[in-house]
């Protein structure tokens, strides 16, 4: 027992003071390639996609509906990734991403195939006019302190096809 772990938590000591250490001075680490790229493709997104936004839906219903979109930073991160990873769109076509979620429509609605633990129920596809490019809006069912429910809905992927 003892170490600097049961002295620090008040405990006792049993010999000596722990030590730990001892060894030399570790070099302070560089941000990877990856990295910096992805920091570069999240502040592009940042830019062009504005973090609250109204958007034309169709609800579950077939019930056209306007709907108040928000994108938090961790949804950005999403996006950036989107890019890297799955290639959905060029990086370089990030910076013009609003553009395009601008002169986008809707497409479909979709419930969910899976369970999922993040809350979201739902998925709405909105469709660019030029590409083959989705965004997909997630819609999170909320519980209210006196019962019942609502919803909000964020930004959260973009893919190149529909589920």
């Amino acid at each position: 027992m003892g170490g600097r772990g049961a002295i620090a938590r008040g405990g006792k000591g049993g010999g000596g003071s722990g030590g730990g250490g001892g060894g030399e001075k570790k070099a302070s680490r560089t941000k990877s390639e990856i990295g910096k790229r992805r920091d570069r493709l999240i502040a592009q997104c940042k830019q062009s996609v504005p973090n609250k936004f109204k958007v034309q839906i169709k609800d579950e219903y077939g019930r056209k509906k306007q709907i108040t979109v928000h994108v938090q930073d961790k949804d950005y991160k999403h996006l950036a990734n989107d890019a890297m990873d799955k290639k959905a769109i060029q990086e370089s076509k990030m910076k013009k991403l609003g553009v395009q979620m601008k002169n986008s429509y809707y497409k479909k609605t979709s419930a969910c195939y899976k369970p999922r633990k993040d809350k979201i129920d739902r998925f709405y596809y909105l469709k660019t006019k030029n590409r083959k490019l989705y965004f997909n809006i997630a819609r999170y069912k909320q519980k209210r302190k006196n019962g019942g429910y609502y919803y909000t809905y964020r930004l959260h992927a973009i893919t190149k096809n529909c589920r």
